[in-house]
């Protein structure tokens, strides 16, 4: 059954840029700002009953739904994505693998190598140390390091601020995050905005899952010649793009993106910015706010009141920092090291993991 159902949506005509809606996707005001940012072209078409349940089953357009069960033929057609903010904590990522699918896009992974050789390149002649910068409070500090022959990562909104920008002189900005850096709220806006000011004032290369990279590919066309979308592969390895040119399978930035990519230019890392969950600290941790974008993030709550449920639930506010920071950090960094990576970290931190690797003053 599953095989015809293939075949009639293979052979079916192209229905061109139809999107089709089921349940009450398009009501809500989010979801509006959605279908215009992801689908700036697209005609939508609302399905109503058995005759037009079948005319978009048969298509090979993007079905989008909320408010009901996915049926089973919704499940094995493909090509149908679950766009309820209340109920999915991946709706986020729904609507971006369905703006992808709506417009073919394939990414082309040999010029994601061949920049990722320019990045090789252009670090080739220091014989020294990878520092990775996170978005705590310490990234304000005036005694943050940026020796010259560092290799030198920034994570994600590091580019709200032109003058740590300057100082660093970045060779690698990397950001993971499909609500908080390629969706359409105020705050990936600010982020997008600012990242492409900061590219054109000083060039990095820009690393990035690579189901993100219908969006970037979109909103940073002058910059190709710098973009580096990463497939995530099977390893739980902090050395996976280093060994398979794949990020690791894990959550949160750090994990899947600083890491992984200054152990692949280097095997001593360094640690900046990653001050932890302190005591009283709300949502996942305090950030510094000369690099956060602080003042929009009642809105993203808004837009995707799922997300913040799952990963900050009430009662347990530091379950996900636990997890994240905690034994699933501890594992990648204790197999790098065994393997012969070194990490320090350069500062005090409430993170017990990165703690157990600061040799004081």
């Amino acid at each position: 059954m599953l095989n015809i159902f293939r075949q009639i949506i293979r052979f079916r005509q192209k229905t061109g840029k139809t999107v089709f809606l089921l349940g009450p996707v398009g009501e809500a005001h989010g979801d509006v700002l959605k279908q215009k940012f992801f689908f700036p072209e697209a005609a939508f078409k609302r399905i109503k009953g058995a005759l037009g349940f079948l005319d978009a089953f048969t298509s090979s357009s993007v079905i989008l739904y909320k408010g009901v069960s996915a049926p089973f033929a919704l499940r094995v057609r493909g090509l149908s994505y679950n766009c309820s903010e209340i109920n999915n904590p991946g709706e986020g990522w729904d609507w971006i693998y369905a703006a992808a699918a709506a417009g073919n896009h394939r990414v082309d992974r040999e010029r994601a190598r061949e920049n990722f050789e320019r990045l090789r390149d252009r670090i080739a002649a220091r014989d020294s140390s990878a520092i990775v910068y996170g978005t705590g409070p310490s990234l304000s500090s005036p005694h943050i390091p940026a020796p010259s022959d560092c290799i030198r990562i920034v994570c994600n909104t590091a580019g709200k601020d032109p003058n740590l920008w300057e100082r660093l002189s970045p060779d690698v900005i990397v950001a993971g995050d499909g609500i908080y850096h390629f969706g359409p709220s105020r705050f990936a806006e600010s982020f997008r905005r600012d990242l492409k000011l900061r590219l054109a004032e000083r060039p990095a290369f820009f690393a990035y899952p690579s189901a993100f990279d219908y969006i970037v590919q979109r909103e940073f066309q002058s910059f190709r010649d710098l973009l580096i979308p990463l497939d995530i592969g099977n390893a739980a390895s902090l050395t996976s793009l280093r060994e398979t040119f794949t990020l690791p399978p894990v959550d949160n930035v750090l994990n899947l993106l600083l890491l992984p990519m200054a152990c692949a230019l280097s095997k001593r890392v360094k640690l900046w910015g990653f001050d932890g969950r302190a005591p009283g600290d709300k949502d996942f941790w305090k950030n510094s706010s000369a690099h956060f974008y602080s003042e929009h993030v009642d809105e993203l709550k808004a837009l995707h009141p799922a997300f913040f449920s799952a990963k900050i639930p009430k009662g347990s506010e530091n379950s996900y920092v636990k997890a994240v920071h905690g034994e699933v950090l501890e594992t990648l960094l204790s197999q790098a090291e065994g393997s012969g990576w070194e990490f320090e970290m350069l500062h005090p931190t409430y993170t017990e993991t990165l703690l157990k690797r600061y040799r004081g003053e």
